[in-house]
């Protein structure tokens, strides 16, 4: 989809302008985060004589509309929604159909309030060491995991988010939650450096000083993990 630039930002950033509105997008594509999208292919106006969801006719008085989430063809009837998305780093919000109405609030979700979670970070384990060891998402651009000591010692390699290839809830099933299922404890995963796979732990325990702030970077960091698998 041809896209026109109008403005640059000193955060790495440009707006542009394209057939379905204006975007905030990275100068430089290596440095995207893993949370956004490129925008949908539209289908041809010329191919499409029905709707893509209700099927009436399309006429001169039933017009088109292109579903700016998924490209898909429908009448005003089933595209009439304007709802915010983030994922495709658009600035205003967009008309969508309504099979993606959910599927854009829950990408919204994500943004607002998912990413600041895991951007202000928590307290862990790392790999059974008993050091405790912070853990971060980087800010910018939300691409990689960041670990930090008290004295700023760096003790793990950045995680990107975008090399990781397995992620595994770790529970203790001697602790139940209410519904009888282990209490959450920790999380491994599996990335790759230097072309190479390595695998990283991080356990909360009763060392930890917030544990109830460090398990839930562990759910949102499921959360977010679990929607970059979704689009890959």
């Amino acid at each position: 989809m041809a896209t026109s630039p109008t403005v640059s930002s000193p955060n790495g950033k440009k707006l542009v302008k394209t057939k379905s509105g204006l975007r905030m997008i990275n100068i430089i594509e290596d440095e995207r985060s893993p949370f956004e999208i490129e925008e949908p292919i539209w289908k041809p106006d010329s191919d499409q004589m029905i709707c893509d969801k209700c099927g009436v006719r399309f006429s001169f008085t039933t017009r088109k509309h292109h579903c700016r989430r998924c490209g898909k063809i429908f009448c005003g009837s089933c595209c009439t929604a304007k709802v915010s998305l983030p994922r495709l780093s658009f600035v205003d919000p967009q008309r969508v159909c309504t099979d993606c109405i959910n599927v854009s609030k829950s990408e919204s979700e994500l943004f607002n309030n998912v990413l600041p979670i895991l951007c202000k970070g928590a307290e862990f384990h790392l790999n059974d060491q008993t050091d405790v060891v912070s853990c971060k998402l980087e800010a910018k651009l939300n691409r990689n995991l960041i670990f930090t000591t008290s004295n700023k010692v760096e003790m793990q390699e950045t995680v990107y988010l975008k090399d990781i290839t397995t992620f595994q809830c770790l529970t203790d099933p001697l602790q139940t939650d209410k519904n009888g299922k282990g209490k959450l404890v920790g999380v491994n995963m599996k990335y790759i450096a230097d072309n190479t796979t390595r695998e990283l732990k991080m356990q909360v325990s009763n060392e930890i000083r917030n544990q109830k702030e460090s398990l839930t970077f562990l759910i949102m960091l499921q959360k977010a993990m679990k929607m970059i698998f979704d689009a890959s």
